[in-house]
C-alpha cells in the first residue's frame, strides 16, 4: 500500500546486517532523526545494536512481523531452533568485540 515513488532502496549488494547498517547510513547522510528496522524476531536484538552503532544520532526502532519475541514453545521446532541457536552465536561474536567496527 506504499507508494512506489516513495520507496528508496538502499545496500543492494549487502551480504549481513553490518553492511546493510552501513549502506543506511551511507543513504540517509544524516537526513534523518528516525528510523524503523523490519526485521525477525530472533534478530530483532542485535540488529538494533548493529543499526544503532552505524547510526549513533539516529533513533532505530525495531519491527518484527507477528512481534518481536520468540514464539511460545520456540523450542519445540527444530527449525524454529536453529534460528534461535545460530542468532544466540551471532549475538555472543557480535558482543565478543566486534561492536566497535559497524
Amino acid at each position: 500500500g506504499v507508494a512506489r515513488d516513495k520507496i528508496a532502496e538502499f545496500g543492494i549488494a549487502s551480504l549481513n546486517t553490518r553492511e546493510e547498517a552501513k549502506a543506511l547510513a551511507g543513504f540517509l547522510n544524516g537526513s534523518r532523526d528516525a528510523v524503523i528496522i523490519v526485521t525477525t524476531n530472533y534478530h530483532s536484538n542485535r540488529a538494533k545494536m548493529i543499526f544503532e552503532a552505524a547510526l549513533p544520532d539516529v533513533k532505530v526502532m525495531i519491527a518484527c512481523p507477528g512481534g518481536c519475541v520468540a514464539p511460545a514453545n520456540w523450542w519445540k521446532d527444530p527449525a524454529v531452533t536453529a534460528q534461535f541457536v545460530l542468532e544466540s552465536v551471532k549475538l555472543g561474536y557480535y558482543l565478543l568485540g566486534n561492536t566497535d567496527r559497524v
